[in-house]
């Protein structure tokens, strides 16, 4: 990954942070849920598929 892209993915991050400060939580928990090392339960991504489905209800009703 190329610092560009790692400048816009911050970007990108913050931006979203600013419209739903709880969309920081949900990709803290995707993050620490797929570098855990025993890789994320299926009860785990569909919660947090739950949580992406709200959050980007959310953001298009702003």
């Amino acid at each position: 990954m190329n610092t560009s892209m790692i400048v816009n993915i911050i970007g990108l991050v913050v931006a979203a942070a600013e419209e739903v400060p709880s969309i920081v939580t949900t990709i803290v928990k995707a993050v620490e849920s797929s570098t855990s090392g025993t890789a994320p339960t299926a009860a785990e991504i569909e919660a947090l598929f739950e949580e992406c489905k709200t959050l980007n209800t959310t953001i298009q009703d702003s």
